[in-house]
């Protein structure tokens, strides 16, 4: 597994998939995402009412990139791509370094779809918090963060 720091045409395509999910909240709900927690109510509105389809793989993954916006932007965590077997995922480096060290990373692009797919249901500021929580208390290693934040 290696590390990159975050390119411009990954960033720019996690912005686009954010943007499709906040002209999607416009359209059905009135209001945009605005890159604060708030979004989390959204997210949990368009799950709770079935918006995304369970096998809209695309919509889940980035209904799960604005939960790592929210993640990023309120914990200071900065977004980065992982490289395993020759597939590149963007994660949050939640600790450590991205340049040679250890990086405890997150990958928020699965948080919700792996739960959806699995046929549980999500909570998404139960799941917002517990991240918060378990990255606190439990000291990220390098590895993907199984059941719980995986």
């Amino acid at each position: 597994m290696e590390i990159h720091e975050l390119d411009p045409g990954v960033a720019q395509e996690i912005s686009d998939s954010i943007a499709a999910v906040s002209a999607s909240a416009r359209e059905w709900y009135g209001k945009p995402l605005n890159g604060t927690v708030a979004d989390l109510d959204l997210l949990q509105r368009m799950l709770s009412e079935g918006r995304i389809r369970v096998d809209d793989k695309r919509g889940l993954w980035n209904l799960g990139l604005v939960l790592g916006s929210v993640l990023s932007r309120s914990q200071g965590w900065d977004w980065a791509l992982c490289e395993e077997d020759g597939i590149f995922d963007p994660v949050l480096v939640v600790s450590g370094s991205t340049k040679g060290g250890e990086a405890g990373l997150l990958f928020p692009m699965t948080m919700i779809s792996h739960r959806v797919e699995d046929g549980g249901s999500v909570d998404v500021r139960v799941l917002y918090e517990a991240t918060i929580t378990q990255m606190r208390e439990g000291g990220a290693r390098r590895k993907r963060f199984g059941g719980l934040l995986g």
